[in-house]
């Protein structure tokens, strides 16, 4: 994806999460849409209360992006591993024959 791009999917995601259009979301209302996308079900989103002082931690786009493209980063780690793995086991089959 080229940068623009991947600027412009980036804020339309933060956007998602950031209703008040405050600049900041709630790491809590992220990690219940994860679980939720995990678990299959449908993420109920809940009251936002990002101007709280007794809230949670939020983030901003900048901190956001960066959870974004870590969490990718480490998927093409696992990716990576997993495929290197099947191949390996898949070799090990064929030696065996």
């Amino acid at each position: 994806m080229k940068s623009n791009k991947r600027e412009e999917y980036h804020q339309r995601v933060f956007s998602c999460f950031d209703k008040t259009q405050q600049g900041k979301v709630s790491v809590s209302a992220i990690e219940r849409c994860v679980d939720a996308i995990k678990s299959g079900e449908k993420a109920v989103p809940e009251e936002d209360t990002t101007d709280s002082p007794h809230t949670d931690k939020s983030l901003e786009l900048e901190e956001f992006v960066k959870l974004v493209e870590q969490g990718a980063e480490e998927d093409k780690e696992r990716d990576l591993k997993q495929a290197f793995n099947m191949m390996f086991e898949e070799s090990l089959i064929h030696l065996k024959v």
